[in-house]
């Protein structure tokens, strides 16, 4: 028996590429975000609300309630760059304790917006190897999550 095409179609995945996913911050008060580059990987949002008890002598179980939410942190993996003009402002914001705005913008035009200053920014290298480095930001505040512009039919 023949399956319809469009019974196929339906069963195809809808998961972004990561691939041609940007990495951008802007310094406090400007919109204008600077590119970081030569980013391998990111891990981010790893943080959750905190969870507190409000069990009573009444109570017939435990009772909870979630206190705010916390984003966590982020982890940038990236190839490091000194001519790279974004690894550099990175570099100071660290030094300065700055509070940068970064932007996560996604193939199909979504994003993930938040504050975080760089905690750490380590190199690792060796034989046989570029240098590497890791990025590690403390989000501060919540996650501005944009959708991706609807497709025109």
């Amino acid at each position: 028996m023949a399956v319809p095409d469009e019974d196929i179609e339906s069963n195809e995945s809808t998961a972004l590429d990561s691939q041609g996913t940007s990495v951008e911050f802007a310094l406090p008060g400007s919109n204008i975000f600077t590119l970081l580059g030569e980013v391998q990987t990111v891990s981010a949002f790893d943080g959750q609300a905190a969870e507190y008890d409000v069990t009573h002598l009444k109570s017939k179980a435990k009772e909870k309630r979630m206190g705010l939410q916390d984003w966590g942190s982020a982890s940038i993996d990236l190839n490091v760059s000194g001519s790279d003009a974004g690894q550099k402002a990175v570099r100071g914001a660290k030094r300065d304790r700055t509070r940068l705005t970064w932007r996560f913008t996604y193939v199909d035009g979504s994003s993930d917006t938040f504050t975080a200053q760089v905690r750490k920014f380590s190199k690792e290298f060796g034989v046989d190897s570029v240098v590497k480095g890791k990025l590690e930001l403390l989000i501060n505040g919540d996650v501005t999550e944009k959708e991706a512009a609807a497709a025109d039919d």
